[in-house]
């Protein structure tokens, strides 16, 4: 069952770095053209704000996978 945890994990992780460096990197006329198209009624720092939320929420997820746990250490993020 933990694999299956990690691996969900990975991917959800994988999907957030995904989506987070599109947003904060690409241009808002570029976005809408590649059909981002729930963005439309948000202004640019609210976009910009989200995929930072989405790269920060990327490292969290991986963090418990790859920090050495000694004495159970972040075992409360995930098992």
């Amino acid at each position: 069952m933990n694999t299956v945890v990690w691996i969900c994990q990975i991917l959800l992780a994988t999907l957030f770095l995904i989506h987070g460096t599109a947003k904060i990197s690409i241009s808002r006329e570029r976005l809408l053209a590649t059909g981002q198209t729930g963005i439309a009624p948000f202004p640019m720092p609210v976009i910009r704000a989200t995929a930072a939320a989405e790269l920060l929420a990327a490292v969290c997820l991986i963090i418990p996978c790859s920090y050495p746990r000694p004495g159970g250490a972040l075992l409360v993020l995930s098992p």
